[in-house]
């Protein structure tokens, strides 16, 4: 890692808890990751990044809540990246949904056909963002109650989305509000 300045080597260790990794079954990669991150950081600056992840926590989760169930999120997240629609029963929150004049009724699971763009972890609670009916959408993980990838490739609006502008979008047609998601 030629060209790294000490800044630099320490944001790299500035991590988070295991939270997202341990969800997407990534959490012994991101170490493994970090271990050979620190190994190729320049001798001069391991004692300051070391440090840093010492001494500098960022926890993703709020205060409070418990965590909550990440349930299908393997299936989900072999949809998005094999690039498969998802067969889904989800259990709505019974609030509107735009282009709808009745609410779900809460609690009951419904099907679902959707072709997502990708997974959100925000504040700690996971979301699929996914067409239905060839508009965008945000499915909390937690109410999925299955999830099946069918055979048939995803048929999305928008072919190269940004995932981060389309999960910004939905929620500011939602809430009325901008979202910022960060990359991590």
């Amino acid at each position: 890692m030629t060209g790294l300045t000490q800044d630099e080597a320490r944001a790299l260790f500035v991590l988070t808890t295991g939270g997202a990794h341990e969800d997407l079954g990534l959490g012994n990669a991101a170490r493994s990751a970090i271990l050979k991150v620190m190994r190729a950081v320049p001798e001069p600056f391991r004692p300051a990044a070391t440090a840093t992840s010492q001494r500098i926590l960022v926890d993703p989760a709020a205060w409070i809540r418990g965590a909550e169930p990440a349930g299908q999120l393997g299936v989900l997240q072999a949809a998005v990246f094999s690039g498969r629609r998802l067969r889904l029963r989800y259990r709505s929150s019974g609030r509107r949904t735009a282009g709808t004049s009745e609410p779900h009724r809460p609690g009951e699971p419904g099907e679902r056909v959707v072709d997502p763009y990708g997974l959100v972890c925000k504040a700690g609670i996971w979301y699929l963002v996914a067409d239905q009916h060839g508009e965008p959408r945000l499915f909390r993980v937690s109410r999925v109650t299955s999830a099946v990838a069918d055979e048939a490739p995803v048929r999305r609006r928008e072919v190269r989305a940004d995932l981060a502008a389309v999960a910004a979008a939905v929620v500011a047609r939602y809430t009325g509000s901008n979202m910022r998601l960060h990359r991590g």
